[in-house]
């Protein structure tokens, strides 16, 4: 009995497991020919599994770009104050393969000043 339990168990958290992996997963973004993207933050949603930044840029279209895990961002020294509603942003970014306004956020730049690098 026992170990059905044990089992039952492990099958229970490796099948919790899988959505999470799929979340993750950045296929649904091109990976060569990155683009950039300037505009002033609508909104920045800080949570997990990932962060979300919103921009409109000149023309009145807006962008939703996904960002790391809240905690990897955090490590890199990024936090909420530095990207306040208003705030005019150059991004460079991976476009998403259904041609929508969904990019992938891999540098944000602030008055000329890099606050955001997927390299760093």
């Amino acid at each position: 009995m026992r170990l059905t339990k044990t089992i039952v168990a492990a099958a229970i958290a490796c099948v919790g497991a899988f959505p999470a992996v799929a979340h993750h997963s950045t296929t649904t973004f091109y990976f060569t020919d990155p683009i950039e993207v300037s505009g002033d933050i609508e909104e920045l949603v800080w949570a997990n599994p990932h962060g979300i930044l919103v921009v409109k840029d000149a023309k009145g279209g807006f962008w939703v770009g996904e960002l790391a895990a809240v905690v990897d961002l955090a490590a890199q020294g990024l936090n909420p104050t530095k990207l306040p509603k208003g705030l005019h942003v150059d991004l460079k970014a991976l476009p998403s393969r259904d041609g929508s306004n969904r990019i992938h956020i891999q540098v944000i730049k602030a008055d000329g000043n890099v606050i955001f690098d997927t390299k760093e």
